[in-house]
């Protein structure tokens, strides 16, 4: 997904653990906006990644970023940041590496709020929003009409999306490598109360799972429709 920066959105309770995952962090400058954010995970074989190891898978990722959605990016859109953090412990390994990757697509930038919206498809059956990413991706020779990429695009964009994805899979480290991009649910279910006094009104709450449930993505779309990520569109925080 790609959301405001998460320093700003406010306390939050801790997250449960999860085995054998790493998340990866995206930080990217589009036109005036200095903090959009996509987040994606990964599972790990081997042993856990240390300090030394996070920093050198984000640096890989921003290689393979390079190699892939870069492609599909126009200049206006610059990763600045990669971080990678072990989730399987509270003291698991962390690594940030600094990047300047401008995109290298050719065309017209696109109004700051527009995204690739990517669907993952999933094994599990549930009632709820499934997992999907708004990249900062397309540019105006992309479209076919205000709301949709032309099959050109489309095909583009996950050769390029798919590139980068690839890529991360086989990143290796000292005692172990990533494998399969997966998805994270902290949530078990919600629950509906009451806030003091009790007259107030109803607010629904989630219940986190004692330890963070993976699904193994099983399939990339891009959504034909163009995507939009409306805080994309304030620009600079002053």
């Amino acid at each position: 997904m790609c959301i405001a920066n998460p320093d700003t959105l406010g306390p939050v309770p801790e997250l449960p653990l999860v085995p054998s995952v790493v998340r990866l962090v995206f930080k990217w400058t589009v036109g005036q906006d200095l903090s959009c954010f996509n987040i994606l995970h990964w599972k790990y074989s081997g042993g856990p990644p240390d300090n030394s190891a996070c920093v050198l898978i984000a640096q890989t990722v921003d290689g393979q970023v390079a190699a892939g959605l870069t492609l599909s990016q126009h200049p206006s859109v610059i990763l600045t940041e990669v971080t990678c953090t072990d989730l399987a412990s509270k003291s698991g390994g962390f690594g940030q590496f600094l990047a300047n990757r401008p995109g290298t697509a050719g065309g017209g930038p696109l109004p700051a709020n527009t995204a690739v919206l990517v669907n993952y498809g999933i094994q599990r059956r549930y009632r709820g929003g499934k997992p999907r990413t708004y990249w900062p991706m397309g540019t105006d020779t992309d479209l076919q009409d205000p709301q949709t990429w032309t099959a050109a695009a489309r095909a583009n964009f996950l050769t390029h999306h798919n590139a980068t994805v690839n890529g991360i899979s086989n990143i290796a480290y000292a005692g172990g490598n990533l494998s399969q991009q997966v998805s994270v649910s902290y949530v078990d279910h919600h629950v509906w109360d009451q806030n003091n006094p009790p007259s107030g009104p109803w607010k629904s709450h989630p219940v986190y799972r004692d330890t963070g449930l993976v699904d193994v993505l099983t399939s990339h779309t891009i959504n034909p429709s163009v995507g939009t990520m409306r805080r994309r569109v304030r620009g600079k925080r002053t």
